[in-house]
């Protein structure tokens, strides 16, 4: 028998069921995806900048990171209501659990709280530092 006359296996050919299916999940994918495209076209930098001083934004923002060692979760801000909450996610259970929130309004207004140095010092320290040029000899050229 020779090679020119050997048959050629036939191509397979998918249930239509299959091919049904396949057409549905690609449909979804091309979705999604193109729902986040346009989602990340509307928050990209120039349109964020249209939102004014005066504008408060009334987004949530999601943060993900580490929270210890091997534990992991989800920061929410809510700047229009000015309140956060952390999720933490709990692999073997397969859930989130929240563990902490609180409105942050009240904490922005105030001056210092558990820092150092505290502003005065800071505000004397830039003083001082503002002087000191003016009392350095001119530099040699």
């Amino acid at each position: 028998m020779s090679h020119d006359t050997m048959e050629k296996p036939a191509a397979p050919r998918w249930p239509a069921a299959l091919t049904a299916r396949a057409c549905i999940i690609v449909a979804l994918v091309l979705g999604a995806a193109t729902a986040l495209t346009l989602a990340l076209w509307r928050s990209t930098p120039a349109t964020a900048q249209t939102t004014s001083a005066e504008e408060p934004s009334t987004g949530v923002f999601a943060v993900a990171g580490q929270i210890s060692p091997g534990t992991y979760g989800i920061w929410l801000v809510d700047e229009q209501h000015g309140t956060m909450a952390v999720y933490e996610y709990v692999p073997n259970e397969h859930k989130l659990h929240l563990r902490a929130a609180r409105q942050y309004s009240y904490d922005l207004a105030l001056e210092s709280y558990n820092t150092e140095p505290a502003p005065a010092e800071v505000a004397k320290m830039v003083g001082q530092a503002r002087r000191i040029p003016e009392t350095l000899p001119a530099a040699p050229r």
